[in-house]
């Protein structure tokens, strides 16, 4: 249908009876998917409920890549070498692509939409179930360390406005934990990942933003001896151990890196200790069936342009980070790149504004999975109270097919 005067085309919207004899809206005019033989796509590749574009596709997985994780990565570095932690940053970055791709091929040859039917699928119920706990523990357990983060980057800041909101006492911390939920809670509205762009294109920028910093404060000082802050906490057992703020901060000299850089792990325990940090630093499985659920056209190859385009961006920022890190603190580096310069600085006071950023538009796109995964975890309940537990877990009575499967081996030996 076109309207007069306005020279554009509409999309209809037509229906047909899929397999199952639904109903599915159907776009016309959209050029059509090419589909191998053997791929069950669910939503139908033209579908209407499909309306994310590969580059907002590609925003969202970036979105849930970058986070505040990334400020460990120079420590990573210090404690593996150089050489063995940048090889180790390509090797996570190719393992999480090819198990992502791996995820998805799965999906399209059985039309399952989620991480916990695939589980299911290829595991049974237990693996469904361990995958339901899974998504749900991480997503909260992320979701509250952003959190915390906040508050810990924006309390000393508003301490310094406001006298009464003491950075070093409970009740100020607590105040701040819940004007951050009241305050987040308005964005988590959102039903599936691709509506989620606006927040993870955001994301993406404030990460910049934080790269950016860190990249030219390296820069001012790659040739010269220059300040590097460490901090020490007070003695256990003090009143107000374990609040950042009641740490002593003090700075070092430090020369150019390149005087005492290590190009491999002093211990192999050093390596153990970062490895895992490593190698998750990509993760973001838990959204990439519901971002492919999403996409547009979901052929083989938008798919896999995808999954290796958020990769290979989110591998070079990484490495941005984690080797200009290194190369501003050396051996004086600590777990958090941040505490490393100086508190007073505006650079300093920029990259908290810039994080505490990050970690506010973060939390509703974590909380998105989490609610899918918790709407999963109501639904297996209703089976466990309909089939009870045990049955819902085994369906199949392993010792009577045992008994069956010799009986059907026995009756062939006897006719040959």
């Amino acid at each position: 249908n076109s309207g007069k005067g306005h020279g554009k085309k509409e999309k209809k919207v037509t229906l047909r009876d899929d397999d199952e004899g639904e109903r599915i809206q159907m776009v016309a005019g959209e050029k059509r998917t090419r589909m191998h033989a053997g791929d069950i796509v669910w939503p139908p590749p033209d579908s209407a409920q499909r309306q994310s574009s590969q580059g907002a596709a590609v925003w969202n997985l970036m979105s849930y890549i970058l986070g505040v994780g990334a400020l460990s990565l120079p420590y990573s570095l210090h404690r593996c070498g150089v050489l063995l932690g940048l090889l180790s940053i390509f090797a996570a970055a190719y393992l999480n692509d090819f198990t992502l791709d791996i995820l998805i091929s799965c999906s399209r040859k059985t039309g399952l939409a989620t991480l916990e039917e695939v589980a299911d699928r290829a595991f049974g119920k237990l693996a469904r179930l361990f995958a339901i706990c899974t998504v749900v523990a991480l997503m909260f357990l992320i979701v509250v360390g952003y959190a915390i983060t906040i508050v810990d980057l924006t309390l000393p800041a508003l301490s310094a406005i406001l006298p009464f909101m003491r950075a070093d006492t409970l009740i100020s911390a607590i105040i701040m934990k819940v004007a951050v939920v009241i305050g987040v809670v308005p964005f988590c509205y959102h039903t599936t990942v691709s509506d989620t762009v606006e927040f993870s294109m955001a994301l993406v920028i404030t990460f910049c933003m934080l790269l950016v910093a860190v990249v030219f404060e390296t820069i001012f000082r790659f040739f010269t001896w220059h300040d590097v802050w460490l901090f020490t906490y007070p003695p256990a057992g003090e009143e107000g151990r374990g609040f950042l703020n009641d740490a002593e901060f003090f700075k070092i000299k430090v020369p150019p890196v390149w005087h005492t850089a290590k190009l491999f792990p002093s211990r192999f325990d050093d390596v153990v200790y970062v490895l895992p940090s490593i190698l998750l630093s990509f993760l973001c499985h838990y959204v990439a069936l519901p971002t492919y659920a999403g996409l547009r056209r979901p052929s083989r190859k938008r798919v896999k342009m995808m999954t290796r385009i958020s990769i290979t961006l989110c591998l070079i920022m990484f490495l941005i980070m984690s080797t200009f890190g290194y190369l501003y603190t050396g051996d004086a580096i600590c777990a958090n790149l941040l505490l490393n310069y100086n508190p007073d600085s505006i650079f300093v006071s920029l990259t908290r504004i810039a994080l505490a950023l990050n970690c506010f538009l973060s939390i509703p796109t974590f909380v998105t999975p989490c609610r899918a995964s918790l709407y999963q975890l109501v639904l297996f309940y209703e089976v466990v109270q309909k089939q009870g537990l045990m049955k819902t877990l085994f369906p199949v009575d392993v010792p009577k097919a045992l008994k069956k499967r010799m009986r059907a081996l026995k009756r062939k030996k006897k006719k040959k």
